[in-house]
């Protein structure tokens, strides 16, 4: 619990200078989620998904602004706040997760470079609904897997279920987990596990996928990003590297990249 405490300590003093800030703003997708979080505090409504869309589910990151919202009242920092609690608390099962692995203490300096990474300095607070959800999900799926040396089914199902959390919130966590599933899959030997996680994943995914085809049938699809396929790949390498670089920087604002300092540029590349 100390190491927790020291975990959530520092990540809050990390971003003070941020939250303090007279130029903290709020972009177009956080000031709808903060609408979200005010229709779920006075009682309105209680979104599955972002309005608008049929991904990016909203069922934690809406009801932790509507409970800031509710004691400190609407704002930037109360929508911010919100999410970086659910961001430690990812924090805090990956802590847990390595911890169960390599020890406490190899456990909390690890995290601790998660929590100082560049990457996250702004984006562990954005309200964007689901991208903290899959970090979050993600490193409890790892602090299930991790710590069931006992191999119970039960935590499989759980685990399962929070993987589908994952591939519904952003399917791109998916990759980086594939593996310790699968070891941890082959190391227990047991049917009834790998049956476990399965109904656990695709059970929810196709509950949801009902959901959205009966109740949100009048939302449209919509995609932003380029067309599927592209013919040259191997020319999009070098775009696709500065692109890595860039996020792992965490120095840029919607499709803006901004300069970053020396230490920080370092450090991205020290992760790179």
């Amino acid at each position: 619990w100390s190491a927790v405490a020291v975990l959530g300590a520092v990540a809050v003093l990390a971003r003070l200078p941020q939250l303090l800030s007279p130029h903290l703003l709020a972009d177009g997708d956080e000031c709808l989620l903060g609408l979200m979080g005010m229709h779920v505090a006075g009682g309105r409504d209680f979104p599955l998904f972002f309005y608008g869309q049929k991904y990016r589910p909203a069922i934690d990151e809406a009801p932790a602004a509507a409970l800031t919202f509710t004691i400190f009242g609407a704002g930037p920092v109360t929508l911010k706040a919100a999410i970086l609690a659910i961001w430690i608390a990812g924090a805090v099962f990956y802590f847990r997760a390595f911890a169960n692995v390599l020890g406490t203490r190899r456990s909390l300096w690890m995290t601790l470079l998660l929590v100082l990474m560049p990457a996250w300095a702004v984006t562990s607070m954005k309200g964007w609904s689901g991208y903290v959800t899959a970090f979050a999900a993600a490193g409890l799926a790892i602090d299930l897997i991790t710590s069931n040396q006992d191999r119970r089914a039960a935590r499989w199902l759980a685990a399962g279920g929070v993987t589908a959390i994952i591939y519904l919130a952003q399917p791109l966590w998916l990759p980086g987990l594939a593996p310790i599933v699968l070891y941890h899959l082959v190391a227990s030997r047991r049917l009834r596990c790998w049956t476990a996680y399965a109904c656990g994943t695709f059970a929810p995914i196709v509950v949801v996928e009902a959901i959205k085809h009966w109740w949100l049938a009048d939302v449209p699809e919509v995609w932003f990003g380029p067309e599927p396929g592209n013919p040259h790949l191997l020319a999009s390498v070098p775009s696709v590297i500065t692109q890595i670089y860039v996020n792992l920087t965490g120095s840029w604002h919607l499709a803006h990249t901004v300069v970053p300092g020396r230490a920080t540029a370092a450090i991205a590349a020290f992760w790179f």
